[in-house]
């Protein structure tokens, strides 16, 4: 008789421990899997201190980090313009903002004018012209190139080839906005078919008059900014869409940019459903509005023909910072698991329906859950309901536009915040007081936690050998970090102390962090050897026998009791390819 374990699987929490497929795991901790083999993931790297370690923060073009109080704000990139890339912003309470190099955080939009220009008629009539009536109205540009929604229409004057000077365009207040810098105005024009306003001259902003002398045949262009607004102080939940377009919401209404003009909110853009909104994410075009109902989509293509649908089914979202884009659709957390919807889905699809019952499901505490998608992993952490944090690590297989779980791990990392770098490779968190680069530290793994499933056999036995192979060859050696790394861990095992660090009590060694000093000598002699795996072994639900393994080399468990019920845990920082249990040692290679 013997147990053997070749390919080392993941979690199904709703499974029972018995009726685990070979391989199956009922704990799986810190590990990647998918190989076959057990492989701890990597040590965090420590990258700074965090202002708000339970806010939010952004790491935006490898050189700019944010750091905000509000734990639900939005980052959204924008495209390039004159004075280089906007990042936007939306505050989880309302209010939307841009940062540029050059002016910082700004509040986004340009404020309207609120003074209504004033007309003085000068010189003398030409009675060989014809009367023309003249109605102005004036605009404000700031320092990035924005321009305002207009000011109220003049009174109309007529004119009979004089000169007219335009006044009382004084400039609007606009404190936490970008600096005003310029005014536009704009003169009345009637064209065959319609009317418009009409470029007439751009002046300082400090100037507040301007003597108009040209003729109809001399305006420029017409004014694009008719019917644009500043976004409204309520807007939350800022994304992109296709077209240079952001959308945000408040309440039940959802609105949207003018397209490739981020900074003006049109009334004509607004659209309602039935239910409040607790988030937005976009795939390809279409806008899924997430809310405390159905799930509504909508396609952005052209938002003159667009409004929202509500999708079949029933699935409240629970959490803003939960929705998670991913390349086939979005995924968030409901009452009952975690839904996924995409283009061409009628209603949103459990993913984690084989993973949880709803009793445990709940026990995490949906409503605190926040991750990401990166390089091919969802990350979904969580505040349970008995106050301990954790994570869920998902191995998703897109396959035809179509979500499925391949495998689940966990870690006990407490996490309150996340961000993907723009490449989408690099994920970073927020754990203690400081931003951590998730297996940011080369070279240096964490320990591995990994439990079988039960193995219950027909009678009972006894099993006399064991055996646990590494999956390196035998002149592999970890490089001088890791050594003092781990040398660092035994110190502080052997004095009984642990380090009060980011992660509360774990060791230090744990998030790849080397002790400075004069210590190193001492730890890299006692590291010159170090592996750490151990192995213990469990008969009837009682752990019957634990040894650190330091070979590839097979032992002797021992003897005088047997057990119907086996199963086996491993702690590891180093990759495994096989554990094995057997009545002899002959049985082991058999």
């Amino acid at each position: 008789m013997k147990i053997e374990i070749t390919n080392f699987g993941g979690l199904m929490p709703k499974t029972g421990r018995h009726l685990l497929p070979d391989g199956g795991a009922v704990i799986a901790r810190d590990c990647r899997i998918g190989s076959g083999m057990l492989k701890p993931l990597g040590s965090m790297r420590k990258d700074h201190r965090l202002a708000w370690p339970s806010g939010s923060m952004f790491r935006w073009k490898g050189e700019h980090w944010f750091n905000y109080e509000d734990a639900a704000r939005s980052f959204v990139p924008g495209p390039v313009f004159g004075e280089g890339q906007r990042l936007f912003m939306s505050a989880e309470a309302g209010g939307l903002t841009v940062w540029t190099e050059t002016t910082g955080e700004v509040t986004l939009g340009v404020p309207a004018p609120i003074a209504t220009p004033t007309q003085e008629v000068t010189g003398s009539a030409d009675t060989s012209v014809d009367v023309a009536s003249r109605v102005y109205v004036y605009t404000c540009v700031n320092s990035l190139g924005d321009e305002s929604a207009p000011s109220p229409a003049s009174d109309v004057k007529d004119v009979q080839g004089q000169t007219v000077v335009v006044g009382n365009m004084t400039t609007p207040p606009h404190a936490g906005y970008a600096s005003i810098v310029a005014k536009r105005i704009y003169r009345l024009a009637v064209g065959d078919s319609s009317a418009d306003y009409m470029f007439v001259a751009e002046i300082d902003a400090s100037i507040n008059s301007y003597t108009d002398k040209l003729t109809d045949g001399e305006l420029g262009e017409a004014m694009p900014t008719l019917g644009w607004r500043v976004p409204a102080a309520d807007l939350t939940g800022l994304v992109a869409v296709p077209g240079n377009t952001l959308a945000a919401f408040h309440g039940q209404e959802v609105r949207f940019s003018a397209p490739n003009y981020p900074y003006a909110w049109p009334d004509s853009h607004a659209f309602s459903v039935e239910y409040d909104i607790v988030g937005l994410a976009c795939s390809d075009t279409v806008l899924f509005i997430l809310t405390t109902g159905p799930v509504y989509y909508m396609s952005v293509d052209d938002l003159n023909s667009a409004a929202p649908v509500a999708m079949d089914g029933n699935c409240p979202c629970l959490s803003r910072r939960g929705i998670m884009e991913v390349p086939v659709g979005v995924i968030f957390p409901s009452r009952d698991g975690l839904y996924v919807v995409g283009s061409g889905y009628a209603k949103p699809m459990r993913l984690t329906a084989s993973y949880y019952d709803l009793p445990d499901w709940l026990n995490l505490n949906p409503a605190s859950m926040f991750g990401a998608w990166c390089g091919g992993y969802l990350y979904t952490f969580y505040t349970a309901r008995d106050g301990v944090s954790g994570g869920l690590i998902f191995d998703l297989g897109i396959d035809e536009g179509d979500a499925g779980i391949r495998s689940l791990t966990t870690t006990e990392v407490p996490v309150t915040a996340l961000t993907v770098a723009a490449e989408g490779e690099r994920l970073f968190v927020a754990s203690g007081d400081f931003c951590w680069e998730w297996e940011g530290l080369i070279g240096v793994s964490r320990t591995a936690e990994w439990r079988s499933r039960s193995y219950l056999l027909a009678n009972r036995v006894n099993f006399g050998a064991a055996i646990v192979e590494q999956s390196i060859d035998d002149s592999d050696e970890a490089d001088v970090e890791s050594l003092l790394v781990l040398a660092y861990e035994d110190y502080i095992e052997s004095s009984g102390g642990m380090v009060n660090g980011a992660l509360g009590t774990l060791p230090q060694s744990e998030v790849g962090l080397v002790l400075d000093g004069a210590s190193f000598d001492q730890f890299a002699q006692a590291a010159s050897a170090y592996t750490d795996v151990k192995l213990t072994v469990y008969a009837d639900g009682r752990a019957v026998y634990s040894r650190k393994v330091h070979d590839r080399e097979p032992f002797v468990l021992p003897a005088g009791f047997t057990a119907r019920t086996w199963f086996v845990r491993v702690t590891t920082n180093r990759d495994l390819r096989r554990v094995a249990i057997a009545e002899s040692m002959e049985e082991l290679y058999a």
